[in-house]
């Protein structure tokens, strides 16, 4: 079988084996099928390591003395524990572990940590000049202002994800650490309930975010989100904006469109999760606003792309397909698409059941738009 690999471009090989990326026991299978298929499987079996216990981190140690060649291979640590909370010896020894990896770029935080946000930026700083992205998943901080200054401790930083951050308080003096730097933050992603603190400090920061280029803003409710002042403090930077399951209950609502229209730069603009509502499902008019919004765009826009989310199945006939073809033909901004994607939710008993390429094809009958430009991607989602 080894002799068979030299007969396929490695070109096609790595993006076979980057398809099962997830797929641990085909990838174990694609190592031992041939030699110069090894690096490339490598690449996704120790891309990422949980640090969750001692276990886990005396076992890296043992790694290092038996198969130092596989250290450099890991590029991200995720510091975690089953119970819900990372202990300060859990993040002492996992920094001090990080040490050993090379080519580590990426730190994750998955569980709230007991140590203060002070105490986390001490053991975290022999690594900070390693790490290009944060990513911050439900972590807690003592107070809404330690936020920042965590940020701030990473002098190398270009990608922050902040999802499901939460806080203590929200009047306490932040902390001010020994090295403060102004990282070059480039892309920065939010979705948080709390994500009103999380904003307010990027408006209200000690420096503006001069290379931000990339913003995610997932499941904002513009009620509790001050867009005006923080359009202001991205708006010649950003190219890509990513919004998702924006909660709108009218039409008319200028919010959001009015600080889509503030920045002058935008190049990519991503609309994900857009429900398209059966009658009496509610008073939400989210898939109605979607002109709102484009009409709001003031930019040279290049890419448009759209995810339409149907929350059932089973309505799939009564939907007003009508109105939604009208929605997605009759914008002059729309000549931006390049993607329409449509979700479709299901229950997983019998989302494994479902064709399709026939769901795609009895969704492109009902917007032929879609169908005739070959934008047309339909998933089915767990509902």
């Amino acid at each position: 079988m080894s002799s068979m690999s030299s007969y396929i471009p490695p070109e096609l090989t790595d993006q076979i084996i980057d398809h099962l990326h997830n797929d641990s026991k085909s990838l174990n299978a694609c190592a031992l099928t041939s030699r110069d298929w090894l690096p490339s499987t490598r690449y996704h079996r120790f891309r990422s390591i949980r640090f969750h216990s001692t276990k886990k981190i005396s076992a890296l140690h043992q790694l290092s003395q038996v198969a130092p060649d596989l250290l450099p291979y890991y590029q991200e640590a995720v510091i975690c524990d089953s119970s819900g909370y990372v202990s300060t010896s859990i993040l002492e020894a996992a920094a001090s572990a990080c040490l050993t990896l090379p080519n580590l770029t990426h730190i994750k935080f998955n569980n709230r940590i007991y140590a203060s946000t002070p105490r986390v930026v001490t053991i975290l700083s022999p690594i900070v000049s390693k790490i290009t992205t944060l990513n911050l998943s439900g972590t807690l901080f003592a107070s809404s202002n330690d936020f920042w200054p965590l940020i701030c401790s990473f002098p190398n930083l270009n990608t922050v994800q902040a999802c499901g951050v939460t806080f203590g308080s929200t009047e306490e003096t932040a902390f001010s650490p020994v090295n403060t730097y102004e990282p070059p933050i480039t892309t920065f992603s939010v979705s948080t309930s709390r994500q009103g603190f999380v904003i307010d400090h990027l408006i209200d920061s000690s420096f503006p975010l001069r290379f931000l280029k990339n913003f995610e803003i997932l499941y904002i409710d513009p009620n509790q989100t001050t867009l005006a002042p923080l359009a202001e403090s991205i708006r010649e930077t950003v190219k890509q904006l990513r919004f998702s399951a924006v909660s709108i209950h009218r039409a008319d609502d200028q919010r959001m469109p009015d600080f889509i229209s503030r920045l002058t730069n935008l190049e990519t603009l991503i609309m994900d999760k857009i429900y398209v509502l059966c009658p009496g499902d509610g008073p939400m008019e989210s898939l109605s606003w979607i002109p709102q919004v484009l009409r709001g765009v003031t930019a040279s826009i290049r890419k448009l792309s759209i995810e339409l989310m149907i929350k059932n199945i089973d309505h799939l006939g009564s939907m007003d397909w009508s109105q939604v073809d009208h929605i997605l033909t009759n914008q002059e901004s729309l000549q931006w698409l390049t993607e329409v994607s449509v979700t479709v939710m299901s229950t997983s008993a019998i989302r494994g059941t479902i064709d399709t390429e026939a769901l795609k094809a009895f969704i492109a009958q009902r917007l032929p738009m879609t169908s005739q430009r070959g934008i047309l991607r339909c998933t089915v989602g767990k509902s």
